[in-house]
């Protein structure tokens, strides 16, 4: 089947994710790698776009992982149990 965690390029994507999301997901972002380096991707492309909530990410070593709710994105604990929107390239 195939297919990979989504992260929105623009805030028009991110509404459009958001509402397929049904609420609150997972995005393919973390800083797992370096902490306070945020590495995004869509795919295997870096994402450039941001939409932090002011004082995001805020969470510290214990806090590596995207979280797309409504006003925006959050850092998570990475073993949270949140559902994720998935994208598949339709070729």
């Amino acid at each position: 089947m195939g297919g990979m965690m989504a992260t929105p390029n623009t805030l028009e994507e991110e509404s459009h994710l958001y509402d397929l999301g049904g609420g609150g997901f997972w995005i393919d972002c973390n800083d797992i790698q370096e902490e306070g380096t945020w590495e995004c991707k869509d795919g295997a492309t870096d994402v450039d776009f941001r939409n932090w909530v002011d004082g995001q990410p805020e969470g510290g070593a214990a806090w590596n992982c995207g979280f797309l709710w409504a006003t925006g994105w959050y850092d998570y604990p990475c073993d949270a149990s949140y559902p994720a929107v998935c994208k598949k390239s339709v070729a």
